[in-house]
């Protein structure tokens, strides 16, 4: 679910006059956001799981070609 923010800054906005549907718009909100926030975190942690595999394996590949650097007598 992909929520604008500008759009939900216009439902902050209460109207006095009619605090009864107000109440039960906001609890509505209040859940869509939250849901949101969910959604939002979760992805973000996949991606930072994502980017910890990208980092080992560049890593690993990193140290392999230095080893084999090292090896083969071309060191630094």
């Amino acid at each position: 679910m992909m929520i604008n923010i500008k759009e939900l800054k216009g439902y902050l906005v209460i109207n006095k006059a009619s605090l009864d549907d107000e109440l039960v718009q906001q609890s509505g909100l209040f859940f869509n956001v939250g849901e949101a926030y969910i959604e939002a975190v979760d992805q973000r942690d996949a991606l930072k799981e994502d980017l910890g595999i990208i980092e080992a394996e560049l890593d690993s590949e990193i140290r392999d070609k230095a080893e084999l650097r090292d090896e083969s007598g071309r060191g630094l």
